[in-house]
C-alpha cells in the first residue's frame, strides 16, 4: 500500500519489481493518474477516519514516502497506517531531517524560507529529527530493523568543479558522512519497522 502515491510512479517501480500496489492520494488527478499505475487506488484523505475506513487491510508493505511532514496528526496517520498491516507486515517510512547542515545554516542566518521542496517545503506541517523520527515509528507500534539515510549535498558542493562534484569518492563522501552523522548530513531519514507477529 503505498500511502499518498501522488501519479503513482513509486508504485510503477515497485510494480516493475513484481509488487501488486494499491494506492491512497488525496488529489483526484493525481489520484486518477495513479490508476494507471496501482491495482487499486482510494482518492480519500488519510487524516479523516471515517473516509478512510473503505481502505482494508492485510497489507504485507506500507510505504508513506515524504508524506507524515504534511499532515496535521502523523502520529495518528502512521498508527492507522500500521493497522493495515498482517502481523509481521513491514511499513517503510521517509521523512526528511529537519536538522541537516542547510536548515541549521538558514535558521543561524535568521532564514526559514518557504520553498517549494525540501526541508523547508511550504506545504509541510511537521517536521522531524531522527530521534522524533525513531520516536514516531515507535509510537505507532512498529519496531524498526533498519534505517537509511539519504546523503545531503555538502557546504560549497555547488563550487566545486563538475569533475569533483560528481565523482565517486566525492558520493562515498557523502554517503559516509550521512551514515555516520545522520543529525546534520542526512537529508532524509528512511525507516524500515515490522508489525510485531501476535
Amino acid at each position: 500500500l503505498d500511502v499518498g502515491c501522488a501519479e503513482g510512479h513509486l508504485a510503477e517501480a515497485l510494480t516493475a519489481g513484481g509488487c501488486v500496489v494499491s494506492g491512497i492520494e488525496a488529489d483526484a488527478a493525481a489520484a486518477r493518474a495513479a490508476r494507471e499505475r496501482c491495482a487499486e487506488v482510494w482518492c480519500v484523505d488519510v487524516e479523516d477516519a471515517l473516509a478512510r475506513a473503505i481502505v482494508p487491510g492485510g497489507y504485507d508493505a506500507v510505504v508513506l514516502a515524504d508524506v507524515l511532514e504534511h499532515l496535521r496528526d502523523p502520529w495518528a496517520t502512521l498508527t492507522w497506517a500500521a493497522s493495515l498491516l498482517r502481523a509481521g507486515g513491514v511499513a517503510v517510512v521517509s521523512i526528511p531531517n529537519a536538522v541537516g547542515w542547510h536548515a541549521r545554516r538558514q535558521v543561524a542566518f535568521g532564514r526559514v524560507p518557504l520553498e517549494e521542496w525540501g526541508t523547508f517545503d511550504r506545504t509541510h506541517l511537521c517536521w522531524f529529527t531522527l530521534d522524533s523520527a525513531r520516536r514516531l515509528v515507535r509510537d505507532a507500534g512498529l519496531a524498526i530493523e533498519r534505517e537509511r539515510f539519504t546523503p545531503s549535498a555538502l557546504p560549497l558542493q555547488g563550487r566545486l568543479p563538475a569533475a569533483v562534484a560528481g565523482s565517486d569518492g566525492l558520493a562515498r563522501l557523502r554517503r559516509a558522512l550521512a551514515d555516520r552523522l545522520p543529525g546534520l548530513f542526512a537529508l532524509q531519514f528512511v525507516l524500515v519497522a515490522r508489525r510485531p507477529a501476535g
